[in-house]
């Protein structure tokens, strides 16, 4: 068995219901398809709510960013899962330049919240 099935995920948030739809890939089980794992496919516009660049990036990053709520958070976290700074949003669309100069080279991981919550994560890598 394996196949896609549509999502549609709904949240109510003080009164306003929020919907977002998604993807799930269902793999066969019977050891036919690409590893054995499900995966899920995110809507473009979800994916394309916050943008880092340039990435790989060496002495400043810029975060674009467009949330539903002016309860928005962007924070960065080495592999280690160790904060290193963050952002509250004061707007639900915006732009964060961050100096990088005191940051060691490596990989570190970006994540947008709203309500406390994680929308989405990326990968930001500091040359």
């Amino acid at each position: 068995m394996g196949g896609d099935i549509d999502l549609l995920l709904t949240i109510t948030d003080k009164d306003k219901i929020c919907q977002t739809p998604f993807k799930i890939t269902l793999l066969n089980c019977g050891g036919e398809s690409n590893e054995g794992r499900s995966k899920a496919v995110l809507p473009d516009e979800l994916i394309n709510s916050m943008a880092l660049y340039p990435n790989p990036a060496q002495n400043e990053l810029h975060i674009a960013f467009t949330a539903v709520s002016n309860d928005s958070e962007i924070a960065i976290y080495d592999l280690t899962g160790r904060l290193i700074i963050s952002y509250a949003a004061k707007e639900p669309k915006g732009d964060w330049t961050l100096s990088l100069n005191n940051y060691a080279a490596g990989v570190y991981v970006v994540v947008l919240f709203e309500h406390g919550q994680v929308v989405l994560q990326k990968k930001l890598i500091k040359d």
